[in-house]
C-alpha cells in the first residue's frame, strides 16, 4: 500500500520511502543529484511540483523536501523513495 507524506499541501505518496537520508547519499557532479549505494539509483531532489510530476514520469527515486512552514515539528524535512505514478 502507497505511503503518504501528508505533511504538503498536496501530498506526495510513495510506494517505497527508504530510511537513508540526503547526507548519507554519495554526492554527484550533477546539483541536486545524489547516488545511493545501498540501491544503486540515483535520487533527485525534488523542491516543487512540477519537478516531482517529472521525476514520477521518468521513474527516479526522489528526495521530497519540504519547508519548515509545511511540516509538524515530529515529521522530517526530507522523505527519500519512489513515488507512486
Amino acid at each position: 500500500m502507497p505511503q503518504k507524506q501528508d505533511d504538503s499541501p498536496d501530498p506526495c505518496e510513495f510506494s517505497f520511502l527508504c530510511s537513508k537520508t540526503w547526507a548519507e547519499l554519495r554526492p554527484t557532479f550533477t546539483p541536486g543529484v545524489r547516488f545511493c549505494d545501498g540501491c544503486r539509483r540515483d535520487v533527485f531532489l525534488i523542491v516543487n511540483r512540477a519537478q516531482l510530476e517529472e521525476a514520477r514520469a521518468l521513474g527516479r527515486c526522489v528526495a521530497w523536501a519540504q519547508p519548515p512552514t509545511l511540516r509538524s515539528r515530529s515529521a522530517p524535512s526530507m522523505l527519500l523513495g519512489d513515488p507512486v505514478l
